[in-house]
């Protein structure tokens, strides 16, 4: 019994937690338990002065309840942090779609009206011999091989290529030709580099309206700090309208930095083209169009072939969006990269909850001081069980 109420009237339980959180913020720690210790001065004198075992009881039992009075604030503190926590991991869980769900749309809608855009030139250009027209452009392409081959032939016999210009025949076909045109790389790079950024500001005000839903009760924080002040203890020096402005500044600065990238959406953009295919692979499938067709039949094939290889260029886009590992992103994904920047968030944003509500200190400093008072608890419990025996015998 004695040497219970020894660690009991000692605070044995806190001396390790005074310790490690003396490192950290020793005003702080110092401030929470002069509070607490103030907050028993009258029972310790109780104890102290306790003449029987009925008074030690009826004091133990009030150290009891004046404890887990003391012990409620902190202990709402790492609830209220836990829970705002878990809520922002949860709401990571599904943050990254918000950002590929607008980038999807946003694709879809720029190669449909991509397919739209060269059909349009088609019908312009369209006519009953451009069918003729094609035909003639890809037999083109067997007198540029014929020039090619006769190039070679005459540097290996030792004297010089016959020609400079191998290409002497433009056999690009209507539908490559406008493939070339409306969608070249270093347009589709800056098109979609602008999407990307704007996907990346919904994403950005997606976190923003999260973390402010989720910013900690300061109702539910604070009080326990104001009652201290009431009750003539220690200060802790918490100013809720400066903590409230520097919370919601932190929220955007804070998102605005983990999304930045460092090389920018037009050039992620651009090194996510250059690990394409060239463009010839999407066209190289493209069937000729003879002669004998007609003009209705001509127009029909070619959209077709320009809807195909929109299609295949859109889908390898995605795919290459979603699981491709840049260099520019660490030798990450876009999607890998998103979501390590919700955990960062998440980190940067306790980290910033902790500096301004918790005088220094962590949740996890704060989760180890709530420790303690179970185990101040648990030695007053045992304390009541080893008087409970006594009287018994």
């Amino acid at each position: 019994m004695n040497s219970l109420l020894t660690k009991i009237v000692q605070y044995e339980a806190f001396q390790k937690v005074h310790t490690d959180l003396s490192a950290v913020s020793e005003e702080t720690i110092n401030n929470i338990m002069t509070s607490f210790k103030r907050a028993l001065q009258e029972n310790r004198s109780a104890i102290a002065g306790s003449k029987n075992k009925d008074q030690l009881r009826i004091a133990l039992m009030q150290e009891q309840l004046i404890v887990q009075a003391q012990a409620s604030q902190y202990l709402s503190i790492t609830d209220e942090f836990t829970e705002r926590h878990k809520n922002l991991w949860k709401f990571n869980s599904k943050a990254p779609e918000i950002f590929f769900e607008t980038a999807y749309d946003q694709l879809a809608s720029y190669f449909q009206s991509k397919k739209n855009l060269m059909h349009r030139k088609l019908e312009a250009d369209s006519s009953w011999y451009s069918g003729i027209k094609d035909s003639a452009k890809k037999m083109g392409s067997l007198v540029n091989m014929a020039v090619k081959g006769a190039n070679q032939l005459s540097e290996k016999l030792g004297g010089q290529k016959l020609t400079a210009n191998e290409n002497v025949v433009d056999d690009k076909s209507i539908v490559e030709a406008l493939m070339e045109t409306y969608l070249h790389p270093n347009d589709v790079s800056l098109d979609i580099g602008r999407m990307l950024g704007q996907c990346n500001k919904v994403y950005e005000e997606a976190w923003k309206k999260e973390l402010t839903a989720q910013q900690p009760d300061l109702e539910r924080i604070i009080p326990h700090m104001l009652v201290h002040k009431a009750r003539g203890n220690v200060d802790l020096q918490f100013n809720v309208g400066a903590t409230e402005q520097i919370l919601m500044v932190s929220i955007g600065t804070t998102v605005a930095s983990v999304l930045a990238l460092a090389a920018g959406w037009h050039t992620l953009t651009w090194a996510i083209l250059n690990v394409f295919p060239p463009m010839a692979i999407f066209v190289a499938a493209l069937t000729m169009v003879t002669g004998f067709l007609t003009k209705e039949s001509a127009l029909k094939q070619r959209k077709k072939q320009i809807d195909d290889s929109v299609n295949q260029y859109y889908h390898y886009f995605l795919t290459y969006l979603d699981v491709i590992k840049l260099k520019e992103l660490g030798n990450r994904s876009l999607r890998e990269h998103i979501v390590e920047a919700g955990e960062s968030i998440i980190g940067k944003t306790v980290a910033q909850w902790e500096t301004a509500l918790l005088g220094g200190l962590t949740i996890d400093h704060y989760r180890q001081l709530n420790a303690a008072f179970s185990r101040h608890l648990l030695y007053t419990q045992e304390a009541l069980d080893q008087l409970a025996e006594l009287e018994q015998k």
